[in-house]
């Protein structure tokens, strides 16, 4: 069974800005589209990510016009086997079309997509999740990340055109990333019209607690590495300031804590045979202006030898990132 609905897309004329700003394009769904030889959305943009994409074509003097789409979607579910293993099923025939399985790790997760009806196969490594909704994780990451599909030999899968119709928790989430792209947009014209720089935030989590960023246009500009953050990266920070708690810090510079800078940093340790492995530091604390810090090898706990002063142990650590 098929449903019909539609969407109007953009279509934005082809020229040396918009191959120069593919990637800033890519933020608002707009991607090269090689059939038809033009920039464009695929799928509907929200009113409120669709104001601030015609903000941005006009700023760069970027020509576009609109169409009605209508697309067909098939009637599928999902089926929940836990939290880390899906089964999608076509509802008109009871087919399992696709099998997913995602592993969560210490330092990276993994997924495993099999698809029944084109016998195509999809092993990949993702970052660290940043909720419980593991499913929406691997479509988001997947949306944002598409050459992936591409190495992996999966793009011809219709799965990610099925999965985002289905997921429990799309509506929910695609409601938060229409805030998240409004609040994008008015932080970056309120900063520019309290005269505040280029200074947007540092400490931020999922990232080295004294890396600056940095404000260049719409684009967000690491300190630690000089370069653009992607998209993804980017994501992650704004979802960060959203938070009620940490607007305080947009714009200001924040003093790292002892838990930021040093909590789950990797540093090497000797075993009672003298061999050596990397542990990871589980907790911190002043002893004597000092500080005594405890190191887990992920199953056992041990307290260091000695106390550290802060900026001998920041200075040791950075070593073995």
């Amino acid at each position: 069974m098929e449903h019909k609905s539609s969407y109007e897309e953009i279509i934005v004329e082809k020229s040396d800005k918009t191959y120069e700003l593919k990637d800033s394009l890519k933020t608002y769904g707009i991607h090269y589209n090689f059939d038809e030889k033009v920039y464009s959305n695929s799928s509907a943009i929200s009113e409120s990510i669709l104001e601030e994409l015609k903000w941005f074509l006009k700023n760069h003097n970027m020509k576009y016009t609109t169409k009605k789409v209508i697309e067909k979607r098939l009637n599928y579910k999902i089926i929940t086997i836990d939290k880390n293993n899906f089964l999608i099923e076509q509802v008109s025939n009871n087919l399992k079309c696709y099998y997913i399985n995602i592993y969560i790790g210490m330092d990276e997760n993994k997924v495993n997509i099999l698809d029944t009806r084109k016998s195509l196969h999809l092993s990949a490594s993702l970052p660290k999740f940043e909720s419980n909704d593991y499913l929406f994780e691997v479509l988001e990451y997947f949306s944002i990340n598409t050459e992936k599909l591409f190495e992996a030999k999966f793009d011809e899968s219709e799965l990610f055109t099925i999965l985002p119709n289905i997921i429990d928790s799309h509506t929910l989430q695609i409601s938060l990333e229409q805030k998240l792209q409004k609040f994008k947009f008015m932080t970056i014209k309120d900063l520019s019209l309290k005269n505040k720089g280029d200074f947007l935030c540092n400490c931020v989590p999922g990232f080295f607690p004294e890396t600056e960023f940095k404000l260049v246009g719409n684009k967000i500009l690491s300190s630690y590495t000089q370069n653009f953050l992607s998209s993804n990266q980017e994501k992650k920070i704004w979802k960060y300031l959203y938070k009620i708690e940490n607007r305080k810090h947009i714009g200001n510079k924040k003093e790292p804590t002892l838990f930021e800078l040093f909590k789950n940093a990797k540093i090497p340790v000797k075993d009672s045979s003298g061999n050596e492995y990397f542990g990871r530091i589980s907790s911190i604390k002043e002893v004597r202006g000092k500080l005594e810090i405890k190191i887990t090898n992920g199953i056992n706990e041990t307290l260091a030898p000695k106390l550290f002063d802060k900026e001998e142990l920041f200075d040791f650590i950075k070593n073995y990132r």
